[in-house]
């Protein structure tokens, strides 16, 4: 009888030991409280180095004799883990090529779009094909990191600074070469990682991984998870794609100049059915719709002239520069998915087709989620023109006042005489574009329907 209480209780301290094993959290504002930091300052990290930064016990004994402490988006800039090896760091302030990981057979694909432009669609037919390795938003983690720090920003200057800084693009090199080791950690744990064909297998294995970080102090299962990532990146696949709202094509440039490779894949949309798509979803303030606007064709208008601005470098643009309205592809989706699989020197599998059919034959009724939002899919050219029923006549003439040129640009109708006008889908609101730079989907699908 004496032996029962030592058995219930040792049977509690399991069961509380099981507990915190499977949930305790690792996010960033629970681990803090751990007194369990991370920092990863440039300083801490060497070219060579393969030592571990050590395990801070007390974080604030560093600032004891600071009078004045750093304010929170400061220390923000600490990271959780429990002895993380070096590696876990983005790849540093410099938008060079991974150490000893390009693969000269492998090409490389950035689907650069914007929030709601229809890039989780266009990313899904390549993520379909089993020879592309698909990276599904993999900046998510790190640019809420960037908000967290800089958190006295308004919202369209830190999502700039964001999208064109170092910081990102050192990200997106390593994400392109496989270079898993020097991916931003956090991201590996992203939910995201579930909508990538190549990336699912791999969530539970580094959120179990960062569990064994943070109780057990051991990094050996995290090596074993990026070991098997990237040895899976590198060995099965021929071309390594990326969907990214979080990056501009300033950056892009930069890497097409280091990297022959490197393609990109530049999708637009009519800014008035983004503008919609958004508001639908609780992203968009329609009360200030001016500002809204402006600041969205402001980064499209911005990506598009870097190309133009560049005809005369045919070495940089020639057959790795492709520009495509969502409009374009929902409209004649077989033709679109063979010239975009063509563009990255790849014939479209059959589980591709079948994908594009079902997206493309899908009932205008049919509940399909979203892969990132409540919104309902339907059939892709209705869902692609289907902000002409219900944005209003004055929101529609707000938007275009702010993105007439852009409009016209990329071939979109400015302007609606009336409601009836705008409701009438036989006038058309999308048209030929007047840009002439890169290669265009646009000419290409209509020659091909025109045969």
């Amino acid at each position: 009888m004496k032996i029962l209480p030592r058995v219930c209780l040792a049977a509690v301290l399991c069961g509380i030991g099981a507990y915190l094993y499977l949930h305790y959290p690792v996010d960033l504002q629970q681990a803090r409280k751990k007194n369990v930091f991370w920092n990863f300052s440039d300083s801490s990290h060497q070219k060579n180095s393969q030592s571990l930064p050590s395990r801070v016990d007390n974080p604030g004994s560093d600032r004891q004799n600071d009078k004045n402490e750093k304010p929170a988006q400061d220390r923000d800039r600490e990271f959780v883990t429990t002895a993380v090896p070096e590696p876990r760091k983005a790849l540093s302030q410099s938008p060079r090529p991974s150490r000893n990981r390009e693969v000269p057979w492998q090409s490389r694909l950035i689907i650069l779009a914007y929030m709601r432009s229809g890039s989780s669609m266009t990313g899904s037919l390549f993520n379909s094909h089993p020879d592309v390795f698909y990276w599904y938003e993999p900046m998510h983690s790190l640019g809420a990191r960037h908000k967290r720090i800089n958190s006295d920003m308004d919202l369209w200057t830190s999502k700039y600074q964001f999208s064109t800084s170092d910081e990102a693009t050192g990200n997106v090199t390593a994400l392109l070469s496989c270079d898993i080791q020097h991916v931003y950690w956090e991201g590996l744990m992203d939910n995201f990682m579930s909508w990538g064909a190549g990336t699912a297998a791999f969530k539970d294995c580094f959120k179990k991984a960062s569990r064994d970080l943070v109780i057990k102090g051991s990094r050996s299962q995290w090596d074993r998870c990026v070991g098997n990532l990237t040895a899976a990146c590198l060995r099965d696949y021929r071309v390594v794609a990326m969907k990214t709202i979080r990056f501009r094509m300033s950056r892009a440039l930069e890497l097409m100049k280091n990297d022959p490779n490197l393609k990109v894949l530049h999708l637009v949309r009519d800014p008035r059915g983004i503008l919609e798509s958004r508001r639908m979803i609780g992203y968009a303030n329609f009360s200030n719709l001016e500002a809204e606007a402006a600041n969205l064709c402001k980064d499209i208008a911005e990506d598009l002239n870097i190309f133009q601005s560049l005809k005369k470098e045919e070495q940089v643009l020639k057959n790795r520069y492709l520009l495509a309205r969502y409009e374009d592809i929902a409209r004649s989706p077989v033709l679109a998915i063979k010239f975009l699989f063509h563009f990255i020197g790849m014939e479209p599998s059959e589980a591709v087709m079948k994908f594009v059919q079902k997206v493309s034959r899908s009932a205008p009724g049919t509940r399909k989620l979203c892969l990132t939002c409540k919104a309902v899919k339907s059939n892709s050219t209705t869902r692609s023109l289907a902000w002409r029923k219900v944005v209003r006549l004055q929101d529609v003439r707000v938007i275009s006042e702010q993105c007439a040129q852009v409009m016209r640009q990329l071939g979109y109708r400015v302007s609606f005489w009336d409601e009836e006008e705008l409701l009438d889908q036989r006038v058309s609101a999308v048209g030929e574009p007047r840009l002439n730079v890169g290669t265009s989907i646009i000419q290409e699908l209509d020659e091909q329907e025109l045969s």
